[in-house]
């Protein structure tokens, strides 16, 4: 028995060695275990957060007599005002919405191309700059006025991208489908950005304008607005087939703007046909409006005509409106847009399997509680978007859940007692809880450069650490689930040498605040919050992925093969890795995004990670929602070597098993003949 024992546990230890034999590299799924909301680390480290001031010895630095609170106290003394808290220590989370707006109105971050080559340059540079910067989403405005980025039967093209309206590039290729291509292939996702009622960007009492017209500003006020309209056509200014020039009488002028009237029907149709001609002819991510609505400012009765015509029960449409039955009608008509073209999205989204968004980014301010008990502790001063400018219900709009996804332009510091971003932040949040509509926050990094002692936030913004505080600040708010940064020129360094001696603190401001949220926020690579009522199709993960080294580069090659499922539905690859000793998936890091352009099955990624780290292969759909990780195997020739080490190792195994077995057997005879000589030898003295 000890015999039979005893080989029993070789045979295991033998069993051991075997299985040791295997590679180590062994293809297993991981399910990615990254929430669709984040949650708040009650047990964060706080530290208070005081007001950044200018000392007397010209230095700027926080002054710790003077902390800041959510809101001004004396505005609301009956609430209680918490003080401003800060986490001492930022965790950049895997899961995050990075974007930053890339304006063409005015060639704010888009300069005038020469040529389609100069086109193509300045494309690269802004795609490859956003990317190094680890953003996963890019807003493009494609739609500035009533123009278009691309070839389009209801608008003219862009001059922002021409020079002037209605003028068609010379390119030998599409420029919005180059547009979108690079900024796929940077791993971005694009968000076409449009305004929808603005037909002129500039007063038309602007001095371009006027030397253009040959107009003096009394002659050029004096017009009517169909008049001005021929004149700015007749100018070069605006094309024929713009949608104002061809209706004169969906247009209202108001403070020296021209801008489509809300209150017309046609003329939210005439926004959905633009929108729905962008989604049916370009494979965008998403579509995003701006906060430009109505107008900001009253706008007393310019629409009085309107709004006789248009207004129906069950709003109230007495013959003279107060300002509160003007603001209701008003705040219905831009709902109606938004819910025609949430309409249209989800249609066209069912219909082709798509997953396209529909985002809105509004001023930071909705309403204030002095006027409407669910609004913000901000004073009755500042602007507002709900009851008297813009006329934008984005409160309900969350809500609701008529969007997507809201990015609040929350532009002010701190500190800023008209609208303190501590209570701003807060209150989006609550807004947000309990609705599927994603919330970012729009942060303001033009004020670094735009900064002046006249400004009311100069302090602050002479504090290089503001908006990262911003971005602390949100851990503390489990629904902030990412930020949109404007715009993309103020996301570059500048060199000090090249500014004026005036604005260089400013400047030297600005690049500090870059290299700040570089190292401490967005150092990592992060993918979008997954929005799983847009997801149409379930994708399968990839499959036969493989990582070796090349001896030539001495860099780590990544190999994978698309599922059908991956291949067809597929959006984004996202290529983690990890050490082998520390491959949990809440450790991994995100080497890169690659976008499936669906040219091929097989995809090959080169890096220059360890070979003995853990790579993994997962995919995503358009709605962010991300397959289970393939781990990388050893390639195929050095498979083959462990097969065959596998195979010698079986034939040694049995071969020693067999041994075992005959020895087992022979000792076991050696035993019973023994055991008989011994009985025949106790015998023979027995009888004798």
């Amino acid at each position: 028995m000890r015999i039979q024992k005893f080989g029993a546990v070789v045979w295991v230890i033998l069993s051991i060695i075997v299985l040791s034999t295997l590679p180590y590299s062994t293809i297993l799924p991981y399910s990615n275990s990254f929430a669709n909301n984040k949650t708040v680390d009650n047990n964060l480290d706080l530290k208070q957060l005081y007001k950044y001031v200018q000392k007397s010895d010209g230095n700027f630095d926080y002054d710790k007599s003077q902390p800041i609170y959510q809101f001004k106290q004396n505005y609301y003394p009956n609430d209680y005002d918490p003080l401003i808290k800060l986490p001492k220590k930022y965790t950049q989370p895997n899961n995050q919405f990075r974007a930053a707006w890339i304006a063409t109105v005015a060639h704010i971050d888009f300069a005038l191309p020469k040529n389609g080559q100069d086109y193509k340059n300045e494309i690269n540079q802004i795609t490859n700059n956003l990317k190094s910067w680890n953003m996963n989403a890019a807003i493009w405005q494609i739609h500035p006025t009533m123009d278009a980025f691309y070839e389009s039967r209801l608008n003219p093209w862009s001059q922002y991208l021409t020079g002037q309206q209605g003028k068609a590039p010379n390119f030998d290729f599409n420029p919005m489908q180059y547009l979108i291509d690079k900024t796929h292939q940077a791993g971005l996702e694009f968000h076409a950005w449009l305004n929808p009622y603005r037909v002129l960007g500039l007063p038309y009492t602007d001095g371009e304008i006027l030397k253009a017209t040959k107009l003096t500003q009394d002659q050029m006020i004096s017009l009517s607005t169909a008049e001005k309209l021929q004149k700015l056509n007749q100018a070069g200014v605006l094309a024929k087939n713009n949608f104002g020039v061809l209706h004169p009488e969906y247009v209202m002028d108001y403070d020296e703007h021209l801008l489509l009237n809300a209150g017309i029907p046609e003329v939210r149709q005439f926004v959905n046909d633009t929108v729905k001609e962008i989604i049916e002819k370009y494979d965008v991510d998403a579509i995003h409006f701006d906060d430009y609505f109505y107008p900001y400012g009253k706008i007393g009765t310019v629409d009085i005509d309107t709004f006789h015509k248009y207004c129906t029960a069950p709003l109230n449409c007495p013959n003279n409106p107060t300002d509160s039955d003007l603001a209701a009608w008003r705040r219905n008509n831009n709902t109606k847009l938004v819910e025609i073209i949430g309409q249209t999205i989800k249609q066209y989204n069912k219909d082709n399997q798509k997953s396209i968004q529909f985002g809105i980014s509004p001023m930071g301010i909705w309403e204030h509680k002095a006027n409407d008990p669910r609004g913000s502790h901000t004073p009755i001063s500042s602007s507002e978007t709900y009851m008297y400018q813009v006329y934008a219900d984005t409160y309900s709009w969350v809500k609701d859940q008529k969007i997507d996804y809201i990015i609040p332009q929350i532009y002010w510091p701190f500190q800023r007692d008209a609208a303190p971003h501590g209570e701003l932040q807060n209150w989006w949040n609550s807004v947000a809880n309990g609705s599927r509509t994603q919330l970012y926050i729009g942060l303001p990094d033009y004020k670094y450069t735009t900064n002046s002692k006249d400004s009311p936030d100069y302090e602050a913004f002479m504090n290089p650490q503001e908006i990262g505080n911003e971005i602390k600040f949100s851990q503390l708010n489990k629904n902030i689930s990412g930020f949109a940064h404007y715009s993309y020129n103020h996301l570059l360094k500048n060199n000090l040498n090249r500014v004026s001696s005036e604005q260089k603190k400013f400047y030297d401001i600005k690049n500090q605040h870059i290299d700040y949220l570089k190292t401490n926020y967005y150092s990592q690579m992060a993918n979008p919050v997954p929005k799983t009522w847009l997801s149409n199709n379930e994708i399968k993960p990839v499959t036969n992925a493989t990582k070796q080294l090349n001896p030539q580069t001495g860099k780590t090659e990544i190999t994978w093969q698309d599922s059908p499922q991956s291949h067809q539905y597929g959006r984004f690859y996202i290529i983690y890795k990890s050490s082998k000793q520390n491959y949990e998936v809440a450790n991994r890091q995100i080497v890169d995004r690659i976008f499936n352009d669906k040219t091929s099955q097989d995809h090959q990624l080169t890096l220059d990670g360890n070979i003995h780290d853990e790579y993994y292969v997962a995919v995503t759909d358009q709605a962010g929602i991300e397959t289970t990780s393939l781990i990388t195997t050893m390639p195929s020739n050095i498979n083959n070597k462990n097969n065959l080490n596998i195979v010698w190792s079986i034939i040694i195994s049995v071969f020693i098993i067999i041994i075992l077995i005959v020895l087992n057997w022979f000792l076991l005879i050696k035993k019973q003949l023994w055991q008989k000589i011994k009985f025949k030898t106790r015998q023979f003295y027995k009888n004798n």
